[in-house]
C-alpha cells in the first residue's frame, strides 16, 4: 500500500504517478523512486485507487502491464 505525500498537478503523458509513501510493502515489490511495482510471486493482484479532480478539471489514468495498457 502506498500513497501521495503531495498532490499531482500535472504528469507528462504516459508518466507513472508515484506513489512516494510505502505504507504496507513486505516483499519489498514496489519501487517509490520510479512508482513500479513488480509481483514477488504469481498470482491474482487487486489494484485500487481512489482519484479526484477540482470542478472544471478531468482526471485520465490508465493500468500498465508490461507497456501494454489494461482495460
Amino acid at each position: 500500500m502506498a500513497t501521495l505525500t503531495t498532490e499531482y498537478h500535472v504528469c507528462a503523458p504516459d508518466a507513472p504517478i508515484i506513489f512516494d509513501r510505502k505504507l504496507l510493502d513486505t516483499r519489498m515489490s514496489y519501487d517509490i523512486r520510479h512508482g513500479i511495482f513488480c509481483a514477488p510471486v504469481n498470482g491474482t493482484y487487486v489494484f485500487t485507487a481512489t482519484l479526484s479532480a477540482k470542478p472544471g478539471t478531468f482526471v485520465h489514468v490508465k493500468m500498465v502491464k508490461r507497456a501494454i495498457s489494461i482495460q
